[in-house]
């Protein structure tokens, strides 16, 4: 399993297809945006503990298959986070959910799935 680790502001963190499989997002002081490109089926999932600070997107291009992304809530609370925009390229089916009830899962961003169905779960 992968994870991720914030360390700087204002970065674009790249993670190629051998690491795609299962990532988990840790804290840090933040990413403006988190660029996942190859690889097929991909699990992803914030730390409930995580204090992100700017991440504002997350950009995920597969090759094939399905994604299931599940976003907590301190992620969430994060003033910059409340408009996360989130672009997947190329699955065939997308899980997303939040991972505390109540919480809106995108607020004023928005979920846009290229060449494939979605089924969203917030």
């Amino acid at each position: 399993m992968a994870r991720l680790a914030g360390s700087n502001r204002n970065d674009v963190f790249s993670v190629g297809a051998s690491q795609l499989q299962s990532l988990q997002l840790r804290a840090g002081r933040g990413y403006d945006t988190l660029k996942i490109t190859g690889g097929s089926n991909a699990s992803i999932s914030s730390y409930t503990t995580a204090q992100w600070r700017e991440l504002e997107a997350i950009d995920l291009t597969l090759a094939t298959g399905a994604v299931n992304l599940s976003v907590s809530a301190t992620l969430l609370s994060s003033s910059n986070t409340r408009a996360l925009d989130i672009t997947i390229s190329n699955a065939s089916h997308l899980t997303l959910a939040s991972s505390t009830a109540g919480v809106s899962l995108f607020g004023s961003g928005h979920v846009q799935l290229a060449n494939g169905s979605n089924n969203i779960v917030s």
